[in-house]
């Protein structure tokens, strides 16, 4: 026994899965940056592995994006990539485009590729559902009844949404003065 070597998939699939959760399933968030495909060191061991505990991975995780303000970049590549490793999952990804900060120097040329991204369905994630919780400052409820005015609007041309969003732009303005500086920039 001495010249054996151990492997873990010599155990059968029912000791794998609860090892594959201890390894992969955090209690916390998992953090994903802008340019992380992610992977765990365990799913790098070999393709058998990686095919087998992805599921666990994807699924039994949250994960948490952190990318520039009201980007979908990071979204987008996060969605396509979870798609292709396995599709039949749903990911739960929270703390998108750090959108409970002010706008920044970008943020709304990347609002408006995010809103388009929606209208095209190639990202589905929204960003701040309007609701009536005074604790939501007012630009990101306005920003909520923007996704759900391009959820709506699906059926029509970008440019006709696309209109009626930047006149939308001057009432964020008016909400906040972050949003005009950039207008301006």
């Amino acid at each position: 026994m001495s010249g054996q070597r151990a492997s873990l998939l010599a155990l059968a699939g029912e000791l794998r899965n609860p090892i594959y959760r201890y390894v992969l399933v955090s209690n916390s968030k998992v953090q994903v940056t802008d340019e992380w495909p992610p992977q765990a060191s365990l799913l790098k061991v070999s393709r058998t592995i990686r095919k087998e505990a992805m599921s666990i991975f994807l699924g039994e995780n949250t994960f948490a994006l952190d990318t520039p303000p009201y980007s979908s970049d990071g979204l987008l590549r996060w969605t396509n990539w979870a798609r292709r490793m396995h599709s039949k999952y749903q990911v739960r990804i929270t703390g998108v485009g750090s959108c409970d900060t002010d706008p920044g120097p970008d943020s709304w040329h990347n609002l408006l590729v995010w809103l388009k991204r929606f209208h095209e369905r190639s990202v589905t994630h929204i960003l701040h559902e309007p609701s009536k919780r005074l604790e939501q400052r007012a630009d990101q409820m306005l920003v909520g009844c923007m996704f759900a005015m391009v959820k709506r609007m699906r059926d029509k041309p970008w440019a006709i949404v696309k209109a009626l969003l930047e006149e939308q732009h001057h009432v964020l303005a008016a909400i906040n003065a972050e949003w005009e500086a950039e207008a301006k920039g």
